[in-house]
């Protein structure tokens, strides 16, 4: 069975009781696994971006009140079948229903009161998790793995599927470290098992940037039919396309360029997306640094695809 991941909230009720230890205590027994965790004391307005979903239940202003009047411990757990199983161990939403030795039967007060919170569906999971946790909706989703040039590459996304899924535009990003110079002082097959290390075991996420394009080849990292994570804001809508180099201080070298515009032609192209949809990283209203650097200009960029897209065969 695959592996799954939920959110849940030791609520502040649970907290200010002493009950954290309690409660994780039983996350093991049950073996699941603690991906993240982080102390929280949510304000009204995040108890009611969070709780957004219930704002017309009578309930729901009482419930924010509650969520935001103390600190609670918002984690991430991984195992299979933990949605579901999470939520047998909680027990039901009424302590006073739950059944003995779940966690409401044992440290709740009350169906407000009631010390934890649970996903309740992969779909409100992954909100959940991405509201507290960007990046880690999902387990590891796997690399391709792959360097193809130019001409390769755009044959290798017409063999993709993307029935499941499929961007509503594409975000340019720049490694800035590696530095281009730096790119190739490992072979780029290593350098893709490095950079899924440092994704999958460093950082846990559940995936990174779908390209990186350096000066000789175009690397397929993520799988390009699922969602990447690369953009806070956008990871569940867009491609995230990696330029190798530091662009905030080195010109956009024209070998990455000429490959860069060539592989997002070829990404633009296969599912018709508008090359003025581009967005940059910087653009997302939730990132603070300057990415892809003030040497990539986004307008030649754009002009730079829809010349690449003009000239593509027809037919």
């Amino acid at each position: 069975m695959p592996l799954e991941r939920t959110l849940t909230i030791i609520k502040p009720d649970a907290v200010e009781a002493g009950h954290i230890g309690d409660i994780i205590k039983i996350f093991e027994a049950n073996r699941f696994t603690i991906v993240a965790a982080k102390l929280v004391n949510l304000t009204k307005k995040e108890a009611e971006g969070f709780y957004a979903v219930h704002r017309a239940r009578p309930f729901f202003g009482s419930l924010t009140a509650f969520m935001s009047s103390g600190r609670a411990l918002v984690m991430v757990l991984e195992g299979e079948n933990v949605i579901a199983r999470l939520r047998e161990v909680m027990g039901a939403t009424n302590p006073a229903q739950a059944l003995p030795g779940t966690i409401r039967k044992l440290y709740a007060s009350n169906i407000e009161r009631n010390c934890v919170h649970g996903s309740d569906a992969p779909e409100t999971s992954a909100f959940e998790i991405g509201y507290f946790f960007p990046g880690l909706e999902r387990p590891w989703q796997g690399i391709i793995g792959q360097g193809f040039t130019a001409d390769d590459f755009d044959g290798y996304v017409g063999t993709v599927s993307l029935v499941s899924w499929q961007p509503e535009f594409i975000v340019l990003h720049n490694t800035a470290i590696p530095t281009l110079s730096d790119w190739h002082s490992v072979p780029g097959e290593v350098r893709m098992r490095n950079l899924e290390s440092y994704y999958r075991d460093e950082l846990h996420w559940s995936a990174g940037p779908h390209l990186f394009v350096a000066d000789d080849l175009i690397w397929v990292f993520t799988p390009l039919n699922v969602p990447g994570v690369h953009s806070p804001s956008w990871n569940s809508i867009s491609w995230g396309v990696e330029v190798v180099g530091d662009y905030a201080v080195e010109w956009f070298d024209s070998a990455v360029r000429d490959n860069a515009m060539s592989a997002l032609a070829s990404l633009h192209a296969i599912v018709g997306l508008d090359p003025n949809t581009l967005r940059l990283h910087k653009e997302d209203p939730k990132t603070t640094h300057d990415c892809p650097g003030k040497n990539i200009i986004k307008a030649e960029v754009i002009q730079g695809i829809l010349d690449r897209l003009a000239s593509r065969p027809t037919g």
